[in-house]
Order: structure tokens, then sequence, then C-alpha cells
């Protein structure tokens, strides 16, 4: 597998993991770009989120996460700032990364 795509990845399960308390294996990835999707659905008792006023919202909802690079790359210039996701997005589609590869990618440093 690519470096660069491991490297983000990586990169990306930090991020999650320090804004949301979420690894990047619990997580799907959506058709907006930059928008992630928690697998589980939250605990309405202990989330405290504002939507589950909304009718329909009751039972507990799948929370959506987002990533967004640095809008410069490494030599200064500007890039999108979707970059990760589109990687990520295309080896998910192209079925070079699941669950699992994205799981053992993650806990490798943590063995």
């Amino acid at each position: 597998m690519d470096k660069e795509l491991i490297r983000i990845i990586k990169a990306v399960d930090c991020h999650m993991q320090f804004k949301h308390h979420v690894p990047l294996y619990m997580i799907d990835i959506t058709d907006s770009k930059g928008y992630w999707r928690n697998k589980n659905k939250c605990n309405p008792a202990t989330c405290g989120s504002p939507l589950h006023g909304c009718i329909g919202n009751e039972d507990g909802i799948h929370h959506t996460m987002t990533y967004y690079d640095n809008y410069r790359g490494a030599d200064g210039r500007f890039k999108s700032i979707y970059s990760s996701w589109k990687l990520i997005k295309q080896a998910t589609d192209d079925g070079i990364l699941t669950d699992k590869i994205i799981e053992n990618i993650v806990n490798e440093d943590k063995i």
C-alpha cells in the first residue's frame, strides 16, 4: 500500500480520535466532500446534541464529522482542502481500503 495513503489515514484517524473520540475504522466516508459518518448511533440520553429535540431523532442518530486539510501544501502552494478525503474515498471505492485494513493501519503502532 502507498506510504502517502498510510500517512493520510493516520493523520485523519488522529484528528477523529482527538476531536470526536472515534477511531477512523468506526466511521464511514460519505459522498459529501470532507464528511464522514459515525457507524454507530449515539445514545440520546448521554449525547447532549440539540438535534435530539427534533422529530424523528429521538432514537439516536449517526453523527457526521469533518476533516479538512491545510489549504497550503508542504511546498507552500495552495491545494485542495479535500485532498485527504478524495484519496481515502477513491481507495475505498476501488476496494483497496476496508474497515479491517484501516483498523490494522491505525493500530499497528500500538502493538
